[in-house]
């Protein structure tokens, strides 16, 4: 699920249960990416209204933290 308060552009971590796995920038805002969650990336603009990126954060955008 999607937790907090950000906007389009803030760095949010990215969790898989209870490790942190990657940080990234968000290609959009905590409303519409809780609308977007679980949904294919072709469905974006009939759900928004507009698509400005296929992903909620493109991995160009995204560090991987080390797992040990």
């Amino acid at each position: 699920g999607i937790e907090g308060n950000f906007d389009k552009g803030d760095c949010v971590e990215v969790w898989d249960g209870e490790s942190l796995i990657a940080r990234g920038l968000t290609n959009y805002n905590v409303v519409d990416m809780q609308k977007l969650v679980g949904v294919s990336s072709d469905q974006i603009e009939e759900i928004l209204g507009y698509v400005d990126f296929e992903s909620m954060v493109h991995i160009d955008n995204l560090v991987f933290l080390n797992r040990d």
